[in-house]
């Protein structure tokens, strides 16, 4: 059987406003097509049957519930006067 890499991946969510982090894997063209940055550290290769049409990778555990695609991280961010400071959403200290 063949082979892919996925990775997790982050991108911007208008919506929100915020940076989010997804908590399914992907294919580099997957990510790419749909704009988001890859993790490039957390590549992993998998068996391609383990991918869905689209090409989001489906843990074997997962069964038949839909897991939700993105999920908030902790990220950087500049505020107006250029300094950097770290800020976590949705998630408590």
């Amino acid at each position: 059987m063949s082979k892919a890499r996925v990775y997790y991946f982050k991108g911007y969510d208008i919506n929100s406003d915020r940076i989010l982090r997804s908590k399914r894997m992907a294919t580099l063209k997957w990510i790419k097509e749909n704009r988001f940055a890859a993790i490039m550290e957390t590549g992993k290769e998998i068996d391609t049957s383990a991918l869905d049409a689209d090409g989001l990778y489906r843990e074997p555990n997962e069964g038949e519930a839909q897991t939700p695609v993105m999920e908030p991280e902790r990220v950087e961010e500049v505020d107006s006067f250029g300094k950097r400071t770290k800020r976590r959403f949705n998630l408590d200290d």
